[in-house]
């Protein structure tokens, strides 16, 4: 067959055999031709030499260059049994589920094509061809077939070189099983079409700032949308997992089903049927009302609806984070210690399980805002700032710290009578705020986010410090004087622009090595009595205990990273603690 491919000016090797059998075949007069199999391979070739073998048959020459493709769907539960029993294999079932092979001709729409077949993009509201190469390019199967063809070496590409680049890649014969875009995926067909760009929304939020600037903030503010799309796919994977976790940790069955709920060894029926239920609702809702109902009030009762019913949740897993600690220790005596056992497989399964829990809640409650407020059509928010749903266009990250230090001072005037000052760059947070040059450092993000991480931070700094001067006042016999917070951050515009970093440094109590190991576990906390809340206070909200469950730093962390960000933190026993936030 390779000879004979040859003779007839195919370019074909060992490697590329399949996918120019198949192209010769279609470029044979149709008359002429049976059908033929595709897959497996085995039975592409026995057609081709069926067809060589057929001496009445005049082949035509190589004569022209086409795109052949293989849709796959995603690989979904890949150790299921019944998709075994089913299909096979795992390709198998991505094979009967991806729509059917198709070719395309070399023309100079080819990649627009393409990815249309392959539902990555349409005329409607996921009509951005850069989004759609993005999305298409960072699956994961098609990344590695472009690694594989020897395509994909740089880290970013413009997006004429990523044009370029899948025209090569949609013809070359190495490769032809490319991923589908999720079809019907419950985010794909309720949420990410709302989430795509609405220029009447935010052209005239971005239009409020000078014209040198705006290509800047747009490419921002996409960037921060683009990572709630980028989540809202594991999010919906994940979704019934999400469900469960909650009901579990609410329930107080700790001991019996701590483990099997976040494997999901155990899958409660009554749990699964409440959860699919609101899926379906609004499912049923969009089938009903199309994109023009997306805007209703009706819609906004049905999303609000869901949105309220998580609130509360990071309380709610915290208590009963904290309980299942008091359990264990009722059962094998107060010593043992979950936040010294990271080092177990066990412990480090179940912190990554809660990462991923607060994550996804992250992304519920993101999109549902976001869908919200740019159906609200409010370009601004309460304190004047141009808005684009839930992103803040121009966010000042150290008013933002300055108000979580406000509502700190607020806790430790409550609880202890007495607080810590607050200075940045060595001036005070509410007279280094008013500074000029300090109103050019802003940039696009989710604000409510950085409030709760700055306050976090802020709050566990205060507490600190005033632990060190209780400390010092009980050895003296006397009152010392609270030693203050210094936050640094770069000043230069230039640096500013490409390093967003700010370091919150006290001078508290500090921690030891051991501690600073635990510091970002669930199950660590420095306050052994666990503070008394309300089960409506809500995540934000000024009642919050200053400190006691411990979620402070991880989820902290866990926001940062959301959007490619971090947090870290070093410190020094009896001299303080230093963290840096990395935007």
């Amino acid at each position: 067959m390779m000879d004979f491919l040859h003779s007839y000016d195919c370019p074909v090797t060992e490697q590329t055999l399949h996918t120019v059998a198949i192209k010769f075949w279609y470029q044979q007069p149709v008359k002429k031709l049976a059908s033929l199999a595709v897959f497996p391979p085995e039975a592409t070739y026995r057609g081709v030499h069926d067809m060589i073998a057929d001496r009445e048959w005049s082949p035509q020459k190589w004569h022209r260059e086409l795109a052949y493709c293989l849709p796959l769907t995603s690989l979904g539960n890949t150790h299921s049994k019944q998709v075994q029993d089913r299909y096979g294999s795992i390709l198998q079932r991505r094979i009967f589920h991806g729509g059917g092979p198709f070719m395309l001709e070399h023309s100079d729409c080819l990649v627009p094509s393409m990815l249309t077949r392959l539902g990555f993009l349409d005329s409607g509201l996921n009509s951005d061809i850069r989004e759609a190469m993005f999305l298409f390019m960072n699956g994961s199967h098609n990344k590695s077939n472009l690694r594989r063809v020897g395509l994909l070496d740089k880290a970013t590409l413009p997006v004429s070189e990523a044009s370029a680049l899948l025209h090569s890649a949609f013809l070359s014969n190495r490769t032809c099983g490319w991923q589908r875009a999720p079809a019907d995926d419950m985010a794909r067909k309720v949420l990410v079409k709302v989430l795509r760009w609405h220029p009447d929304k935010w052209s005239p939020a971005v239009q409020r700032f000078p014209l040198a600037e705006q290509p800047v903030l747009l490419s921002r503010v996409k960037d921060v949308t683009q990572r709630i799309l980028e989540e809202k796919r594991r999010f919906c994977r994940d979704a019934l997992r999400f469900s469960e976790l909650w009901e579990v940790f609410k329930s107080k069955t700790y001991v019996q089903n701590f483990k099997q709920a976040l494997f999901l060894e155990v899958s409660p029926l009554k749990i699964k049927l409440l959860h699919w239920q609101l899926v379906f609702s609004v499912l049923d809702f969009e089938d009903k009302h199309g994109f023009g109902g997306l805007g209703s009030e009706e819609y906004h009762a049905l999303t609000n609806g869901i949105f309220n019913q998580h609130r509360g949740t990071m309380l709610d897993v915290a208590k009963g984070v904290f309980e299942f600690n008091e359990d264990l220790n009722k059962l094998f005596g107060p010593d043992l210690e979950l936040a010294e056992l990271r080092h177990l497989d066990l412990i480090q399964d179940i912190e990554r399980s809660l990462d991923e829990f607060f994550t996804n809640r992250l992304t519920l409650r993101l999109m549902i805002s976001h869908v919200q407020a740019l159906n609200a059509n409010k370009t601004v928010n309460s304190d004047g700032e141009a808005m684009v749903g839930v992103v803040n266009v121009s966010t000042h990250p150290i008013t933002i710290l300055s108000r979580a230090y406000v509502a700190t001072r607020f806790m430790c005037m409550r609880d202890f009578q007495m607080a810590p000052d607050l200075l940045v760059n060595g001036t005070m947070h509410d007279e280094y705020v008013l500074r000029q040059d300090v109103q050019q450092q802003h940039f696009a993000y989710v604000h409510t986010h950085l409030f709760y991480i700055f306050l976090e931070l802020v709050k566990n700094a205060a507490r600190a410090s005033i632990e060190r001067v209780q400390t010092s006042a009980g050895r003296n016999g006397g009152r010392a004087e609270i030693p203050s917070m210094n936050v640094t951050v770069p000043e230069e515009v230039g640096i500013w622009d490409h390093e967003r970093s700010v370091k919150l440094a006290d001078r508290g109590t500090g921690m030891n090595r051991s501690v600073l190991g635990k510091a970002f576990s669930y199950f660590y906390s420095s306050v052994k009595a666990r503070p008394t809340v309300a089960a409506e206070v809500s995540d934000f909200d000024r009642r919050m205990p200053l400190a006691g469950f411990g979620f402070g730093l991880p989820i902290s962390r866990v926001m940062a990273r959301y959007f490619a960000g971090d947090v870290d933190v070093n410190s020094i026993p009896g001299q303080g603690t230093d963290v840096y936030i990395y935007l």
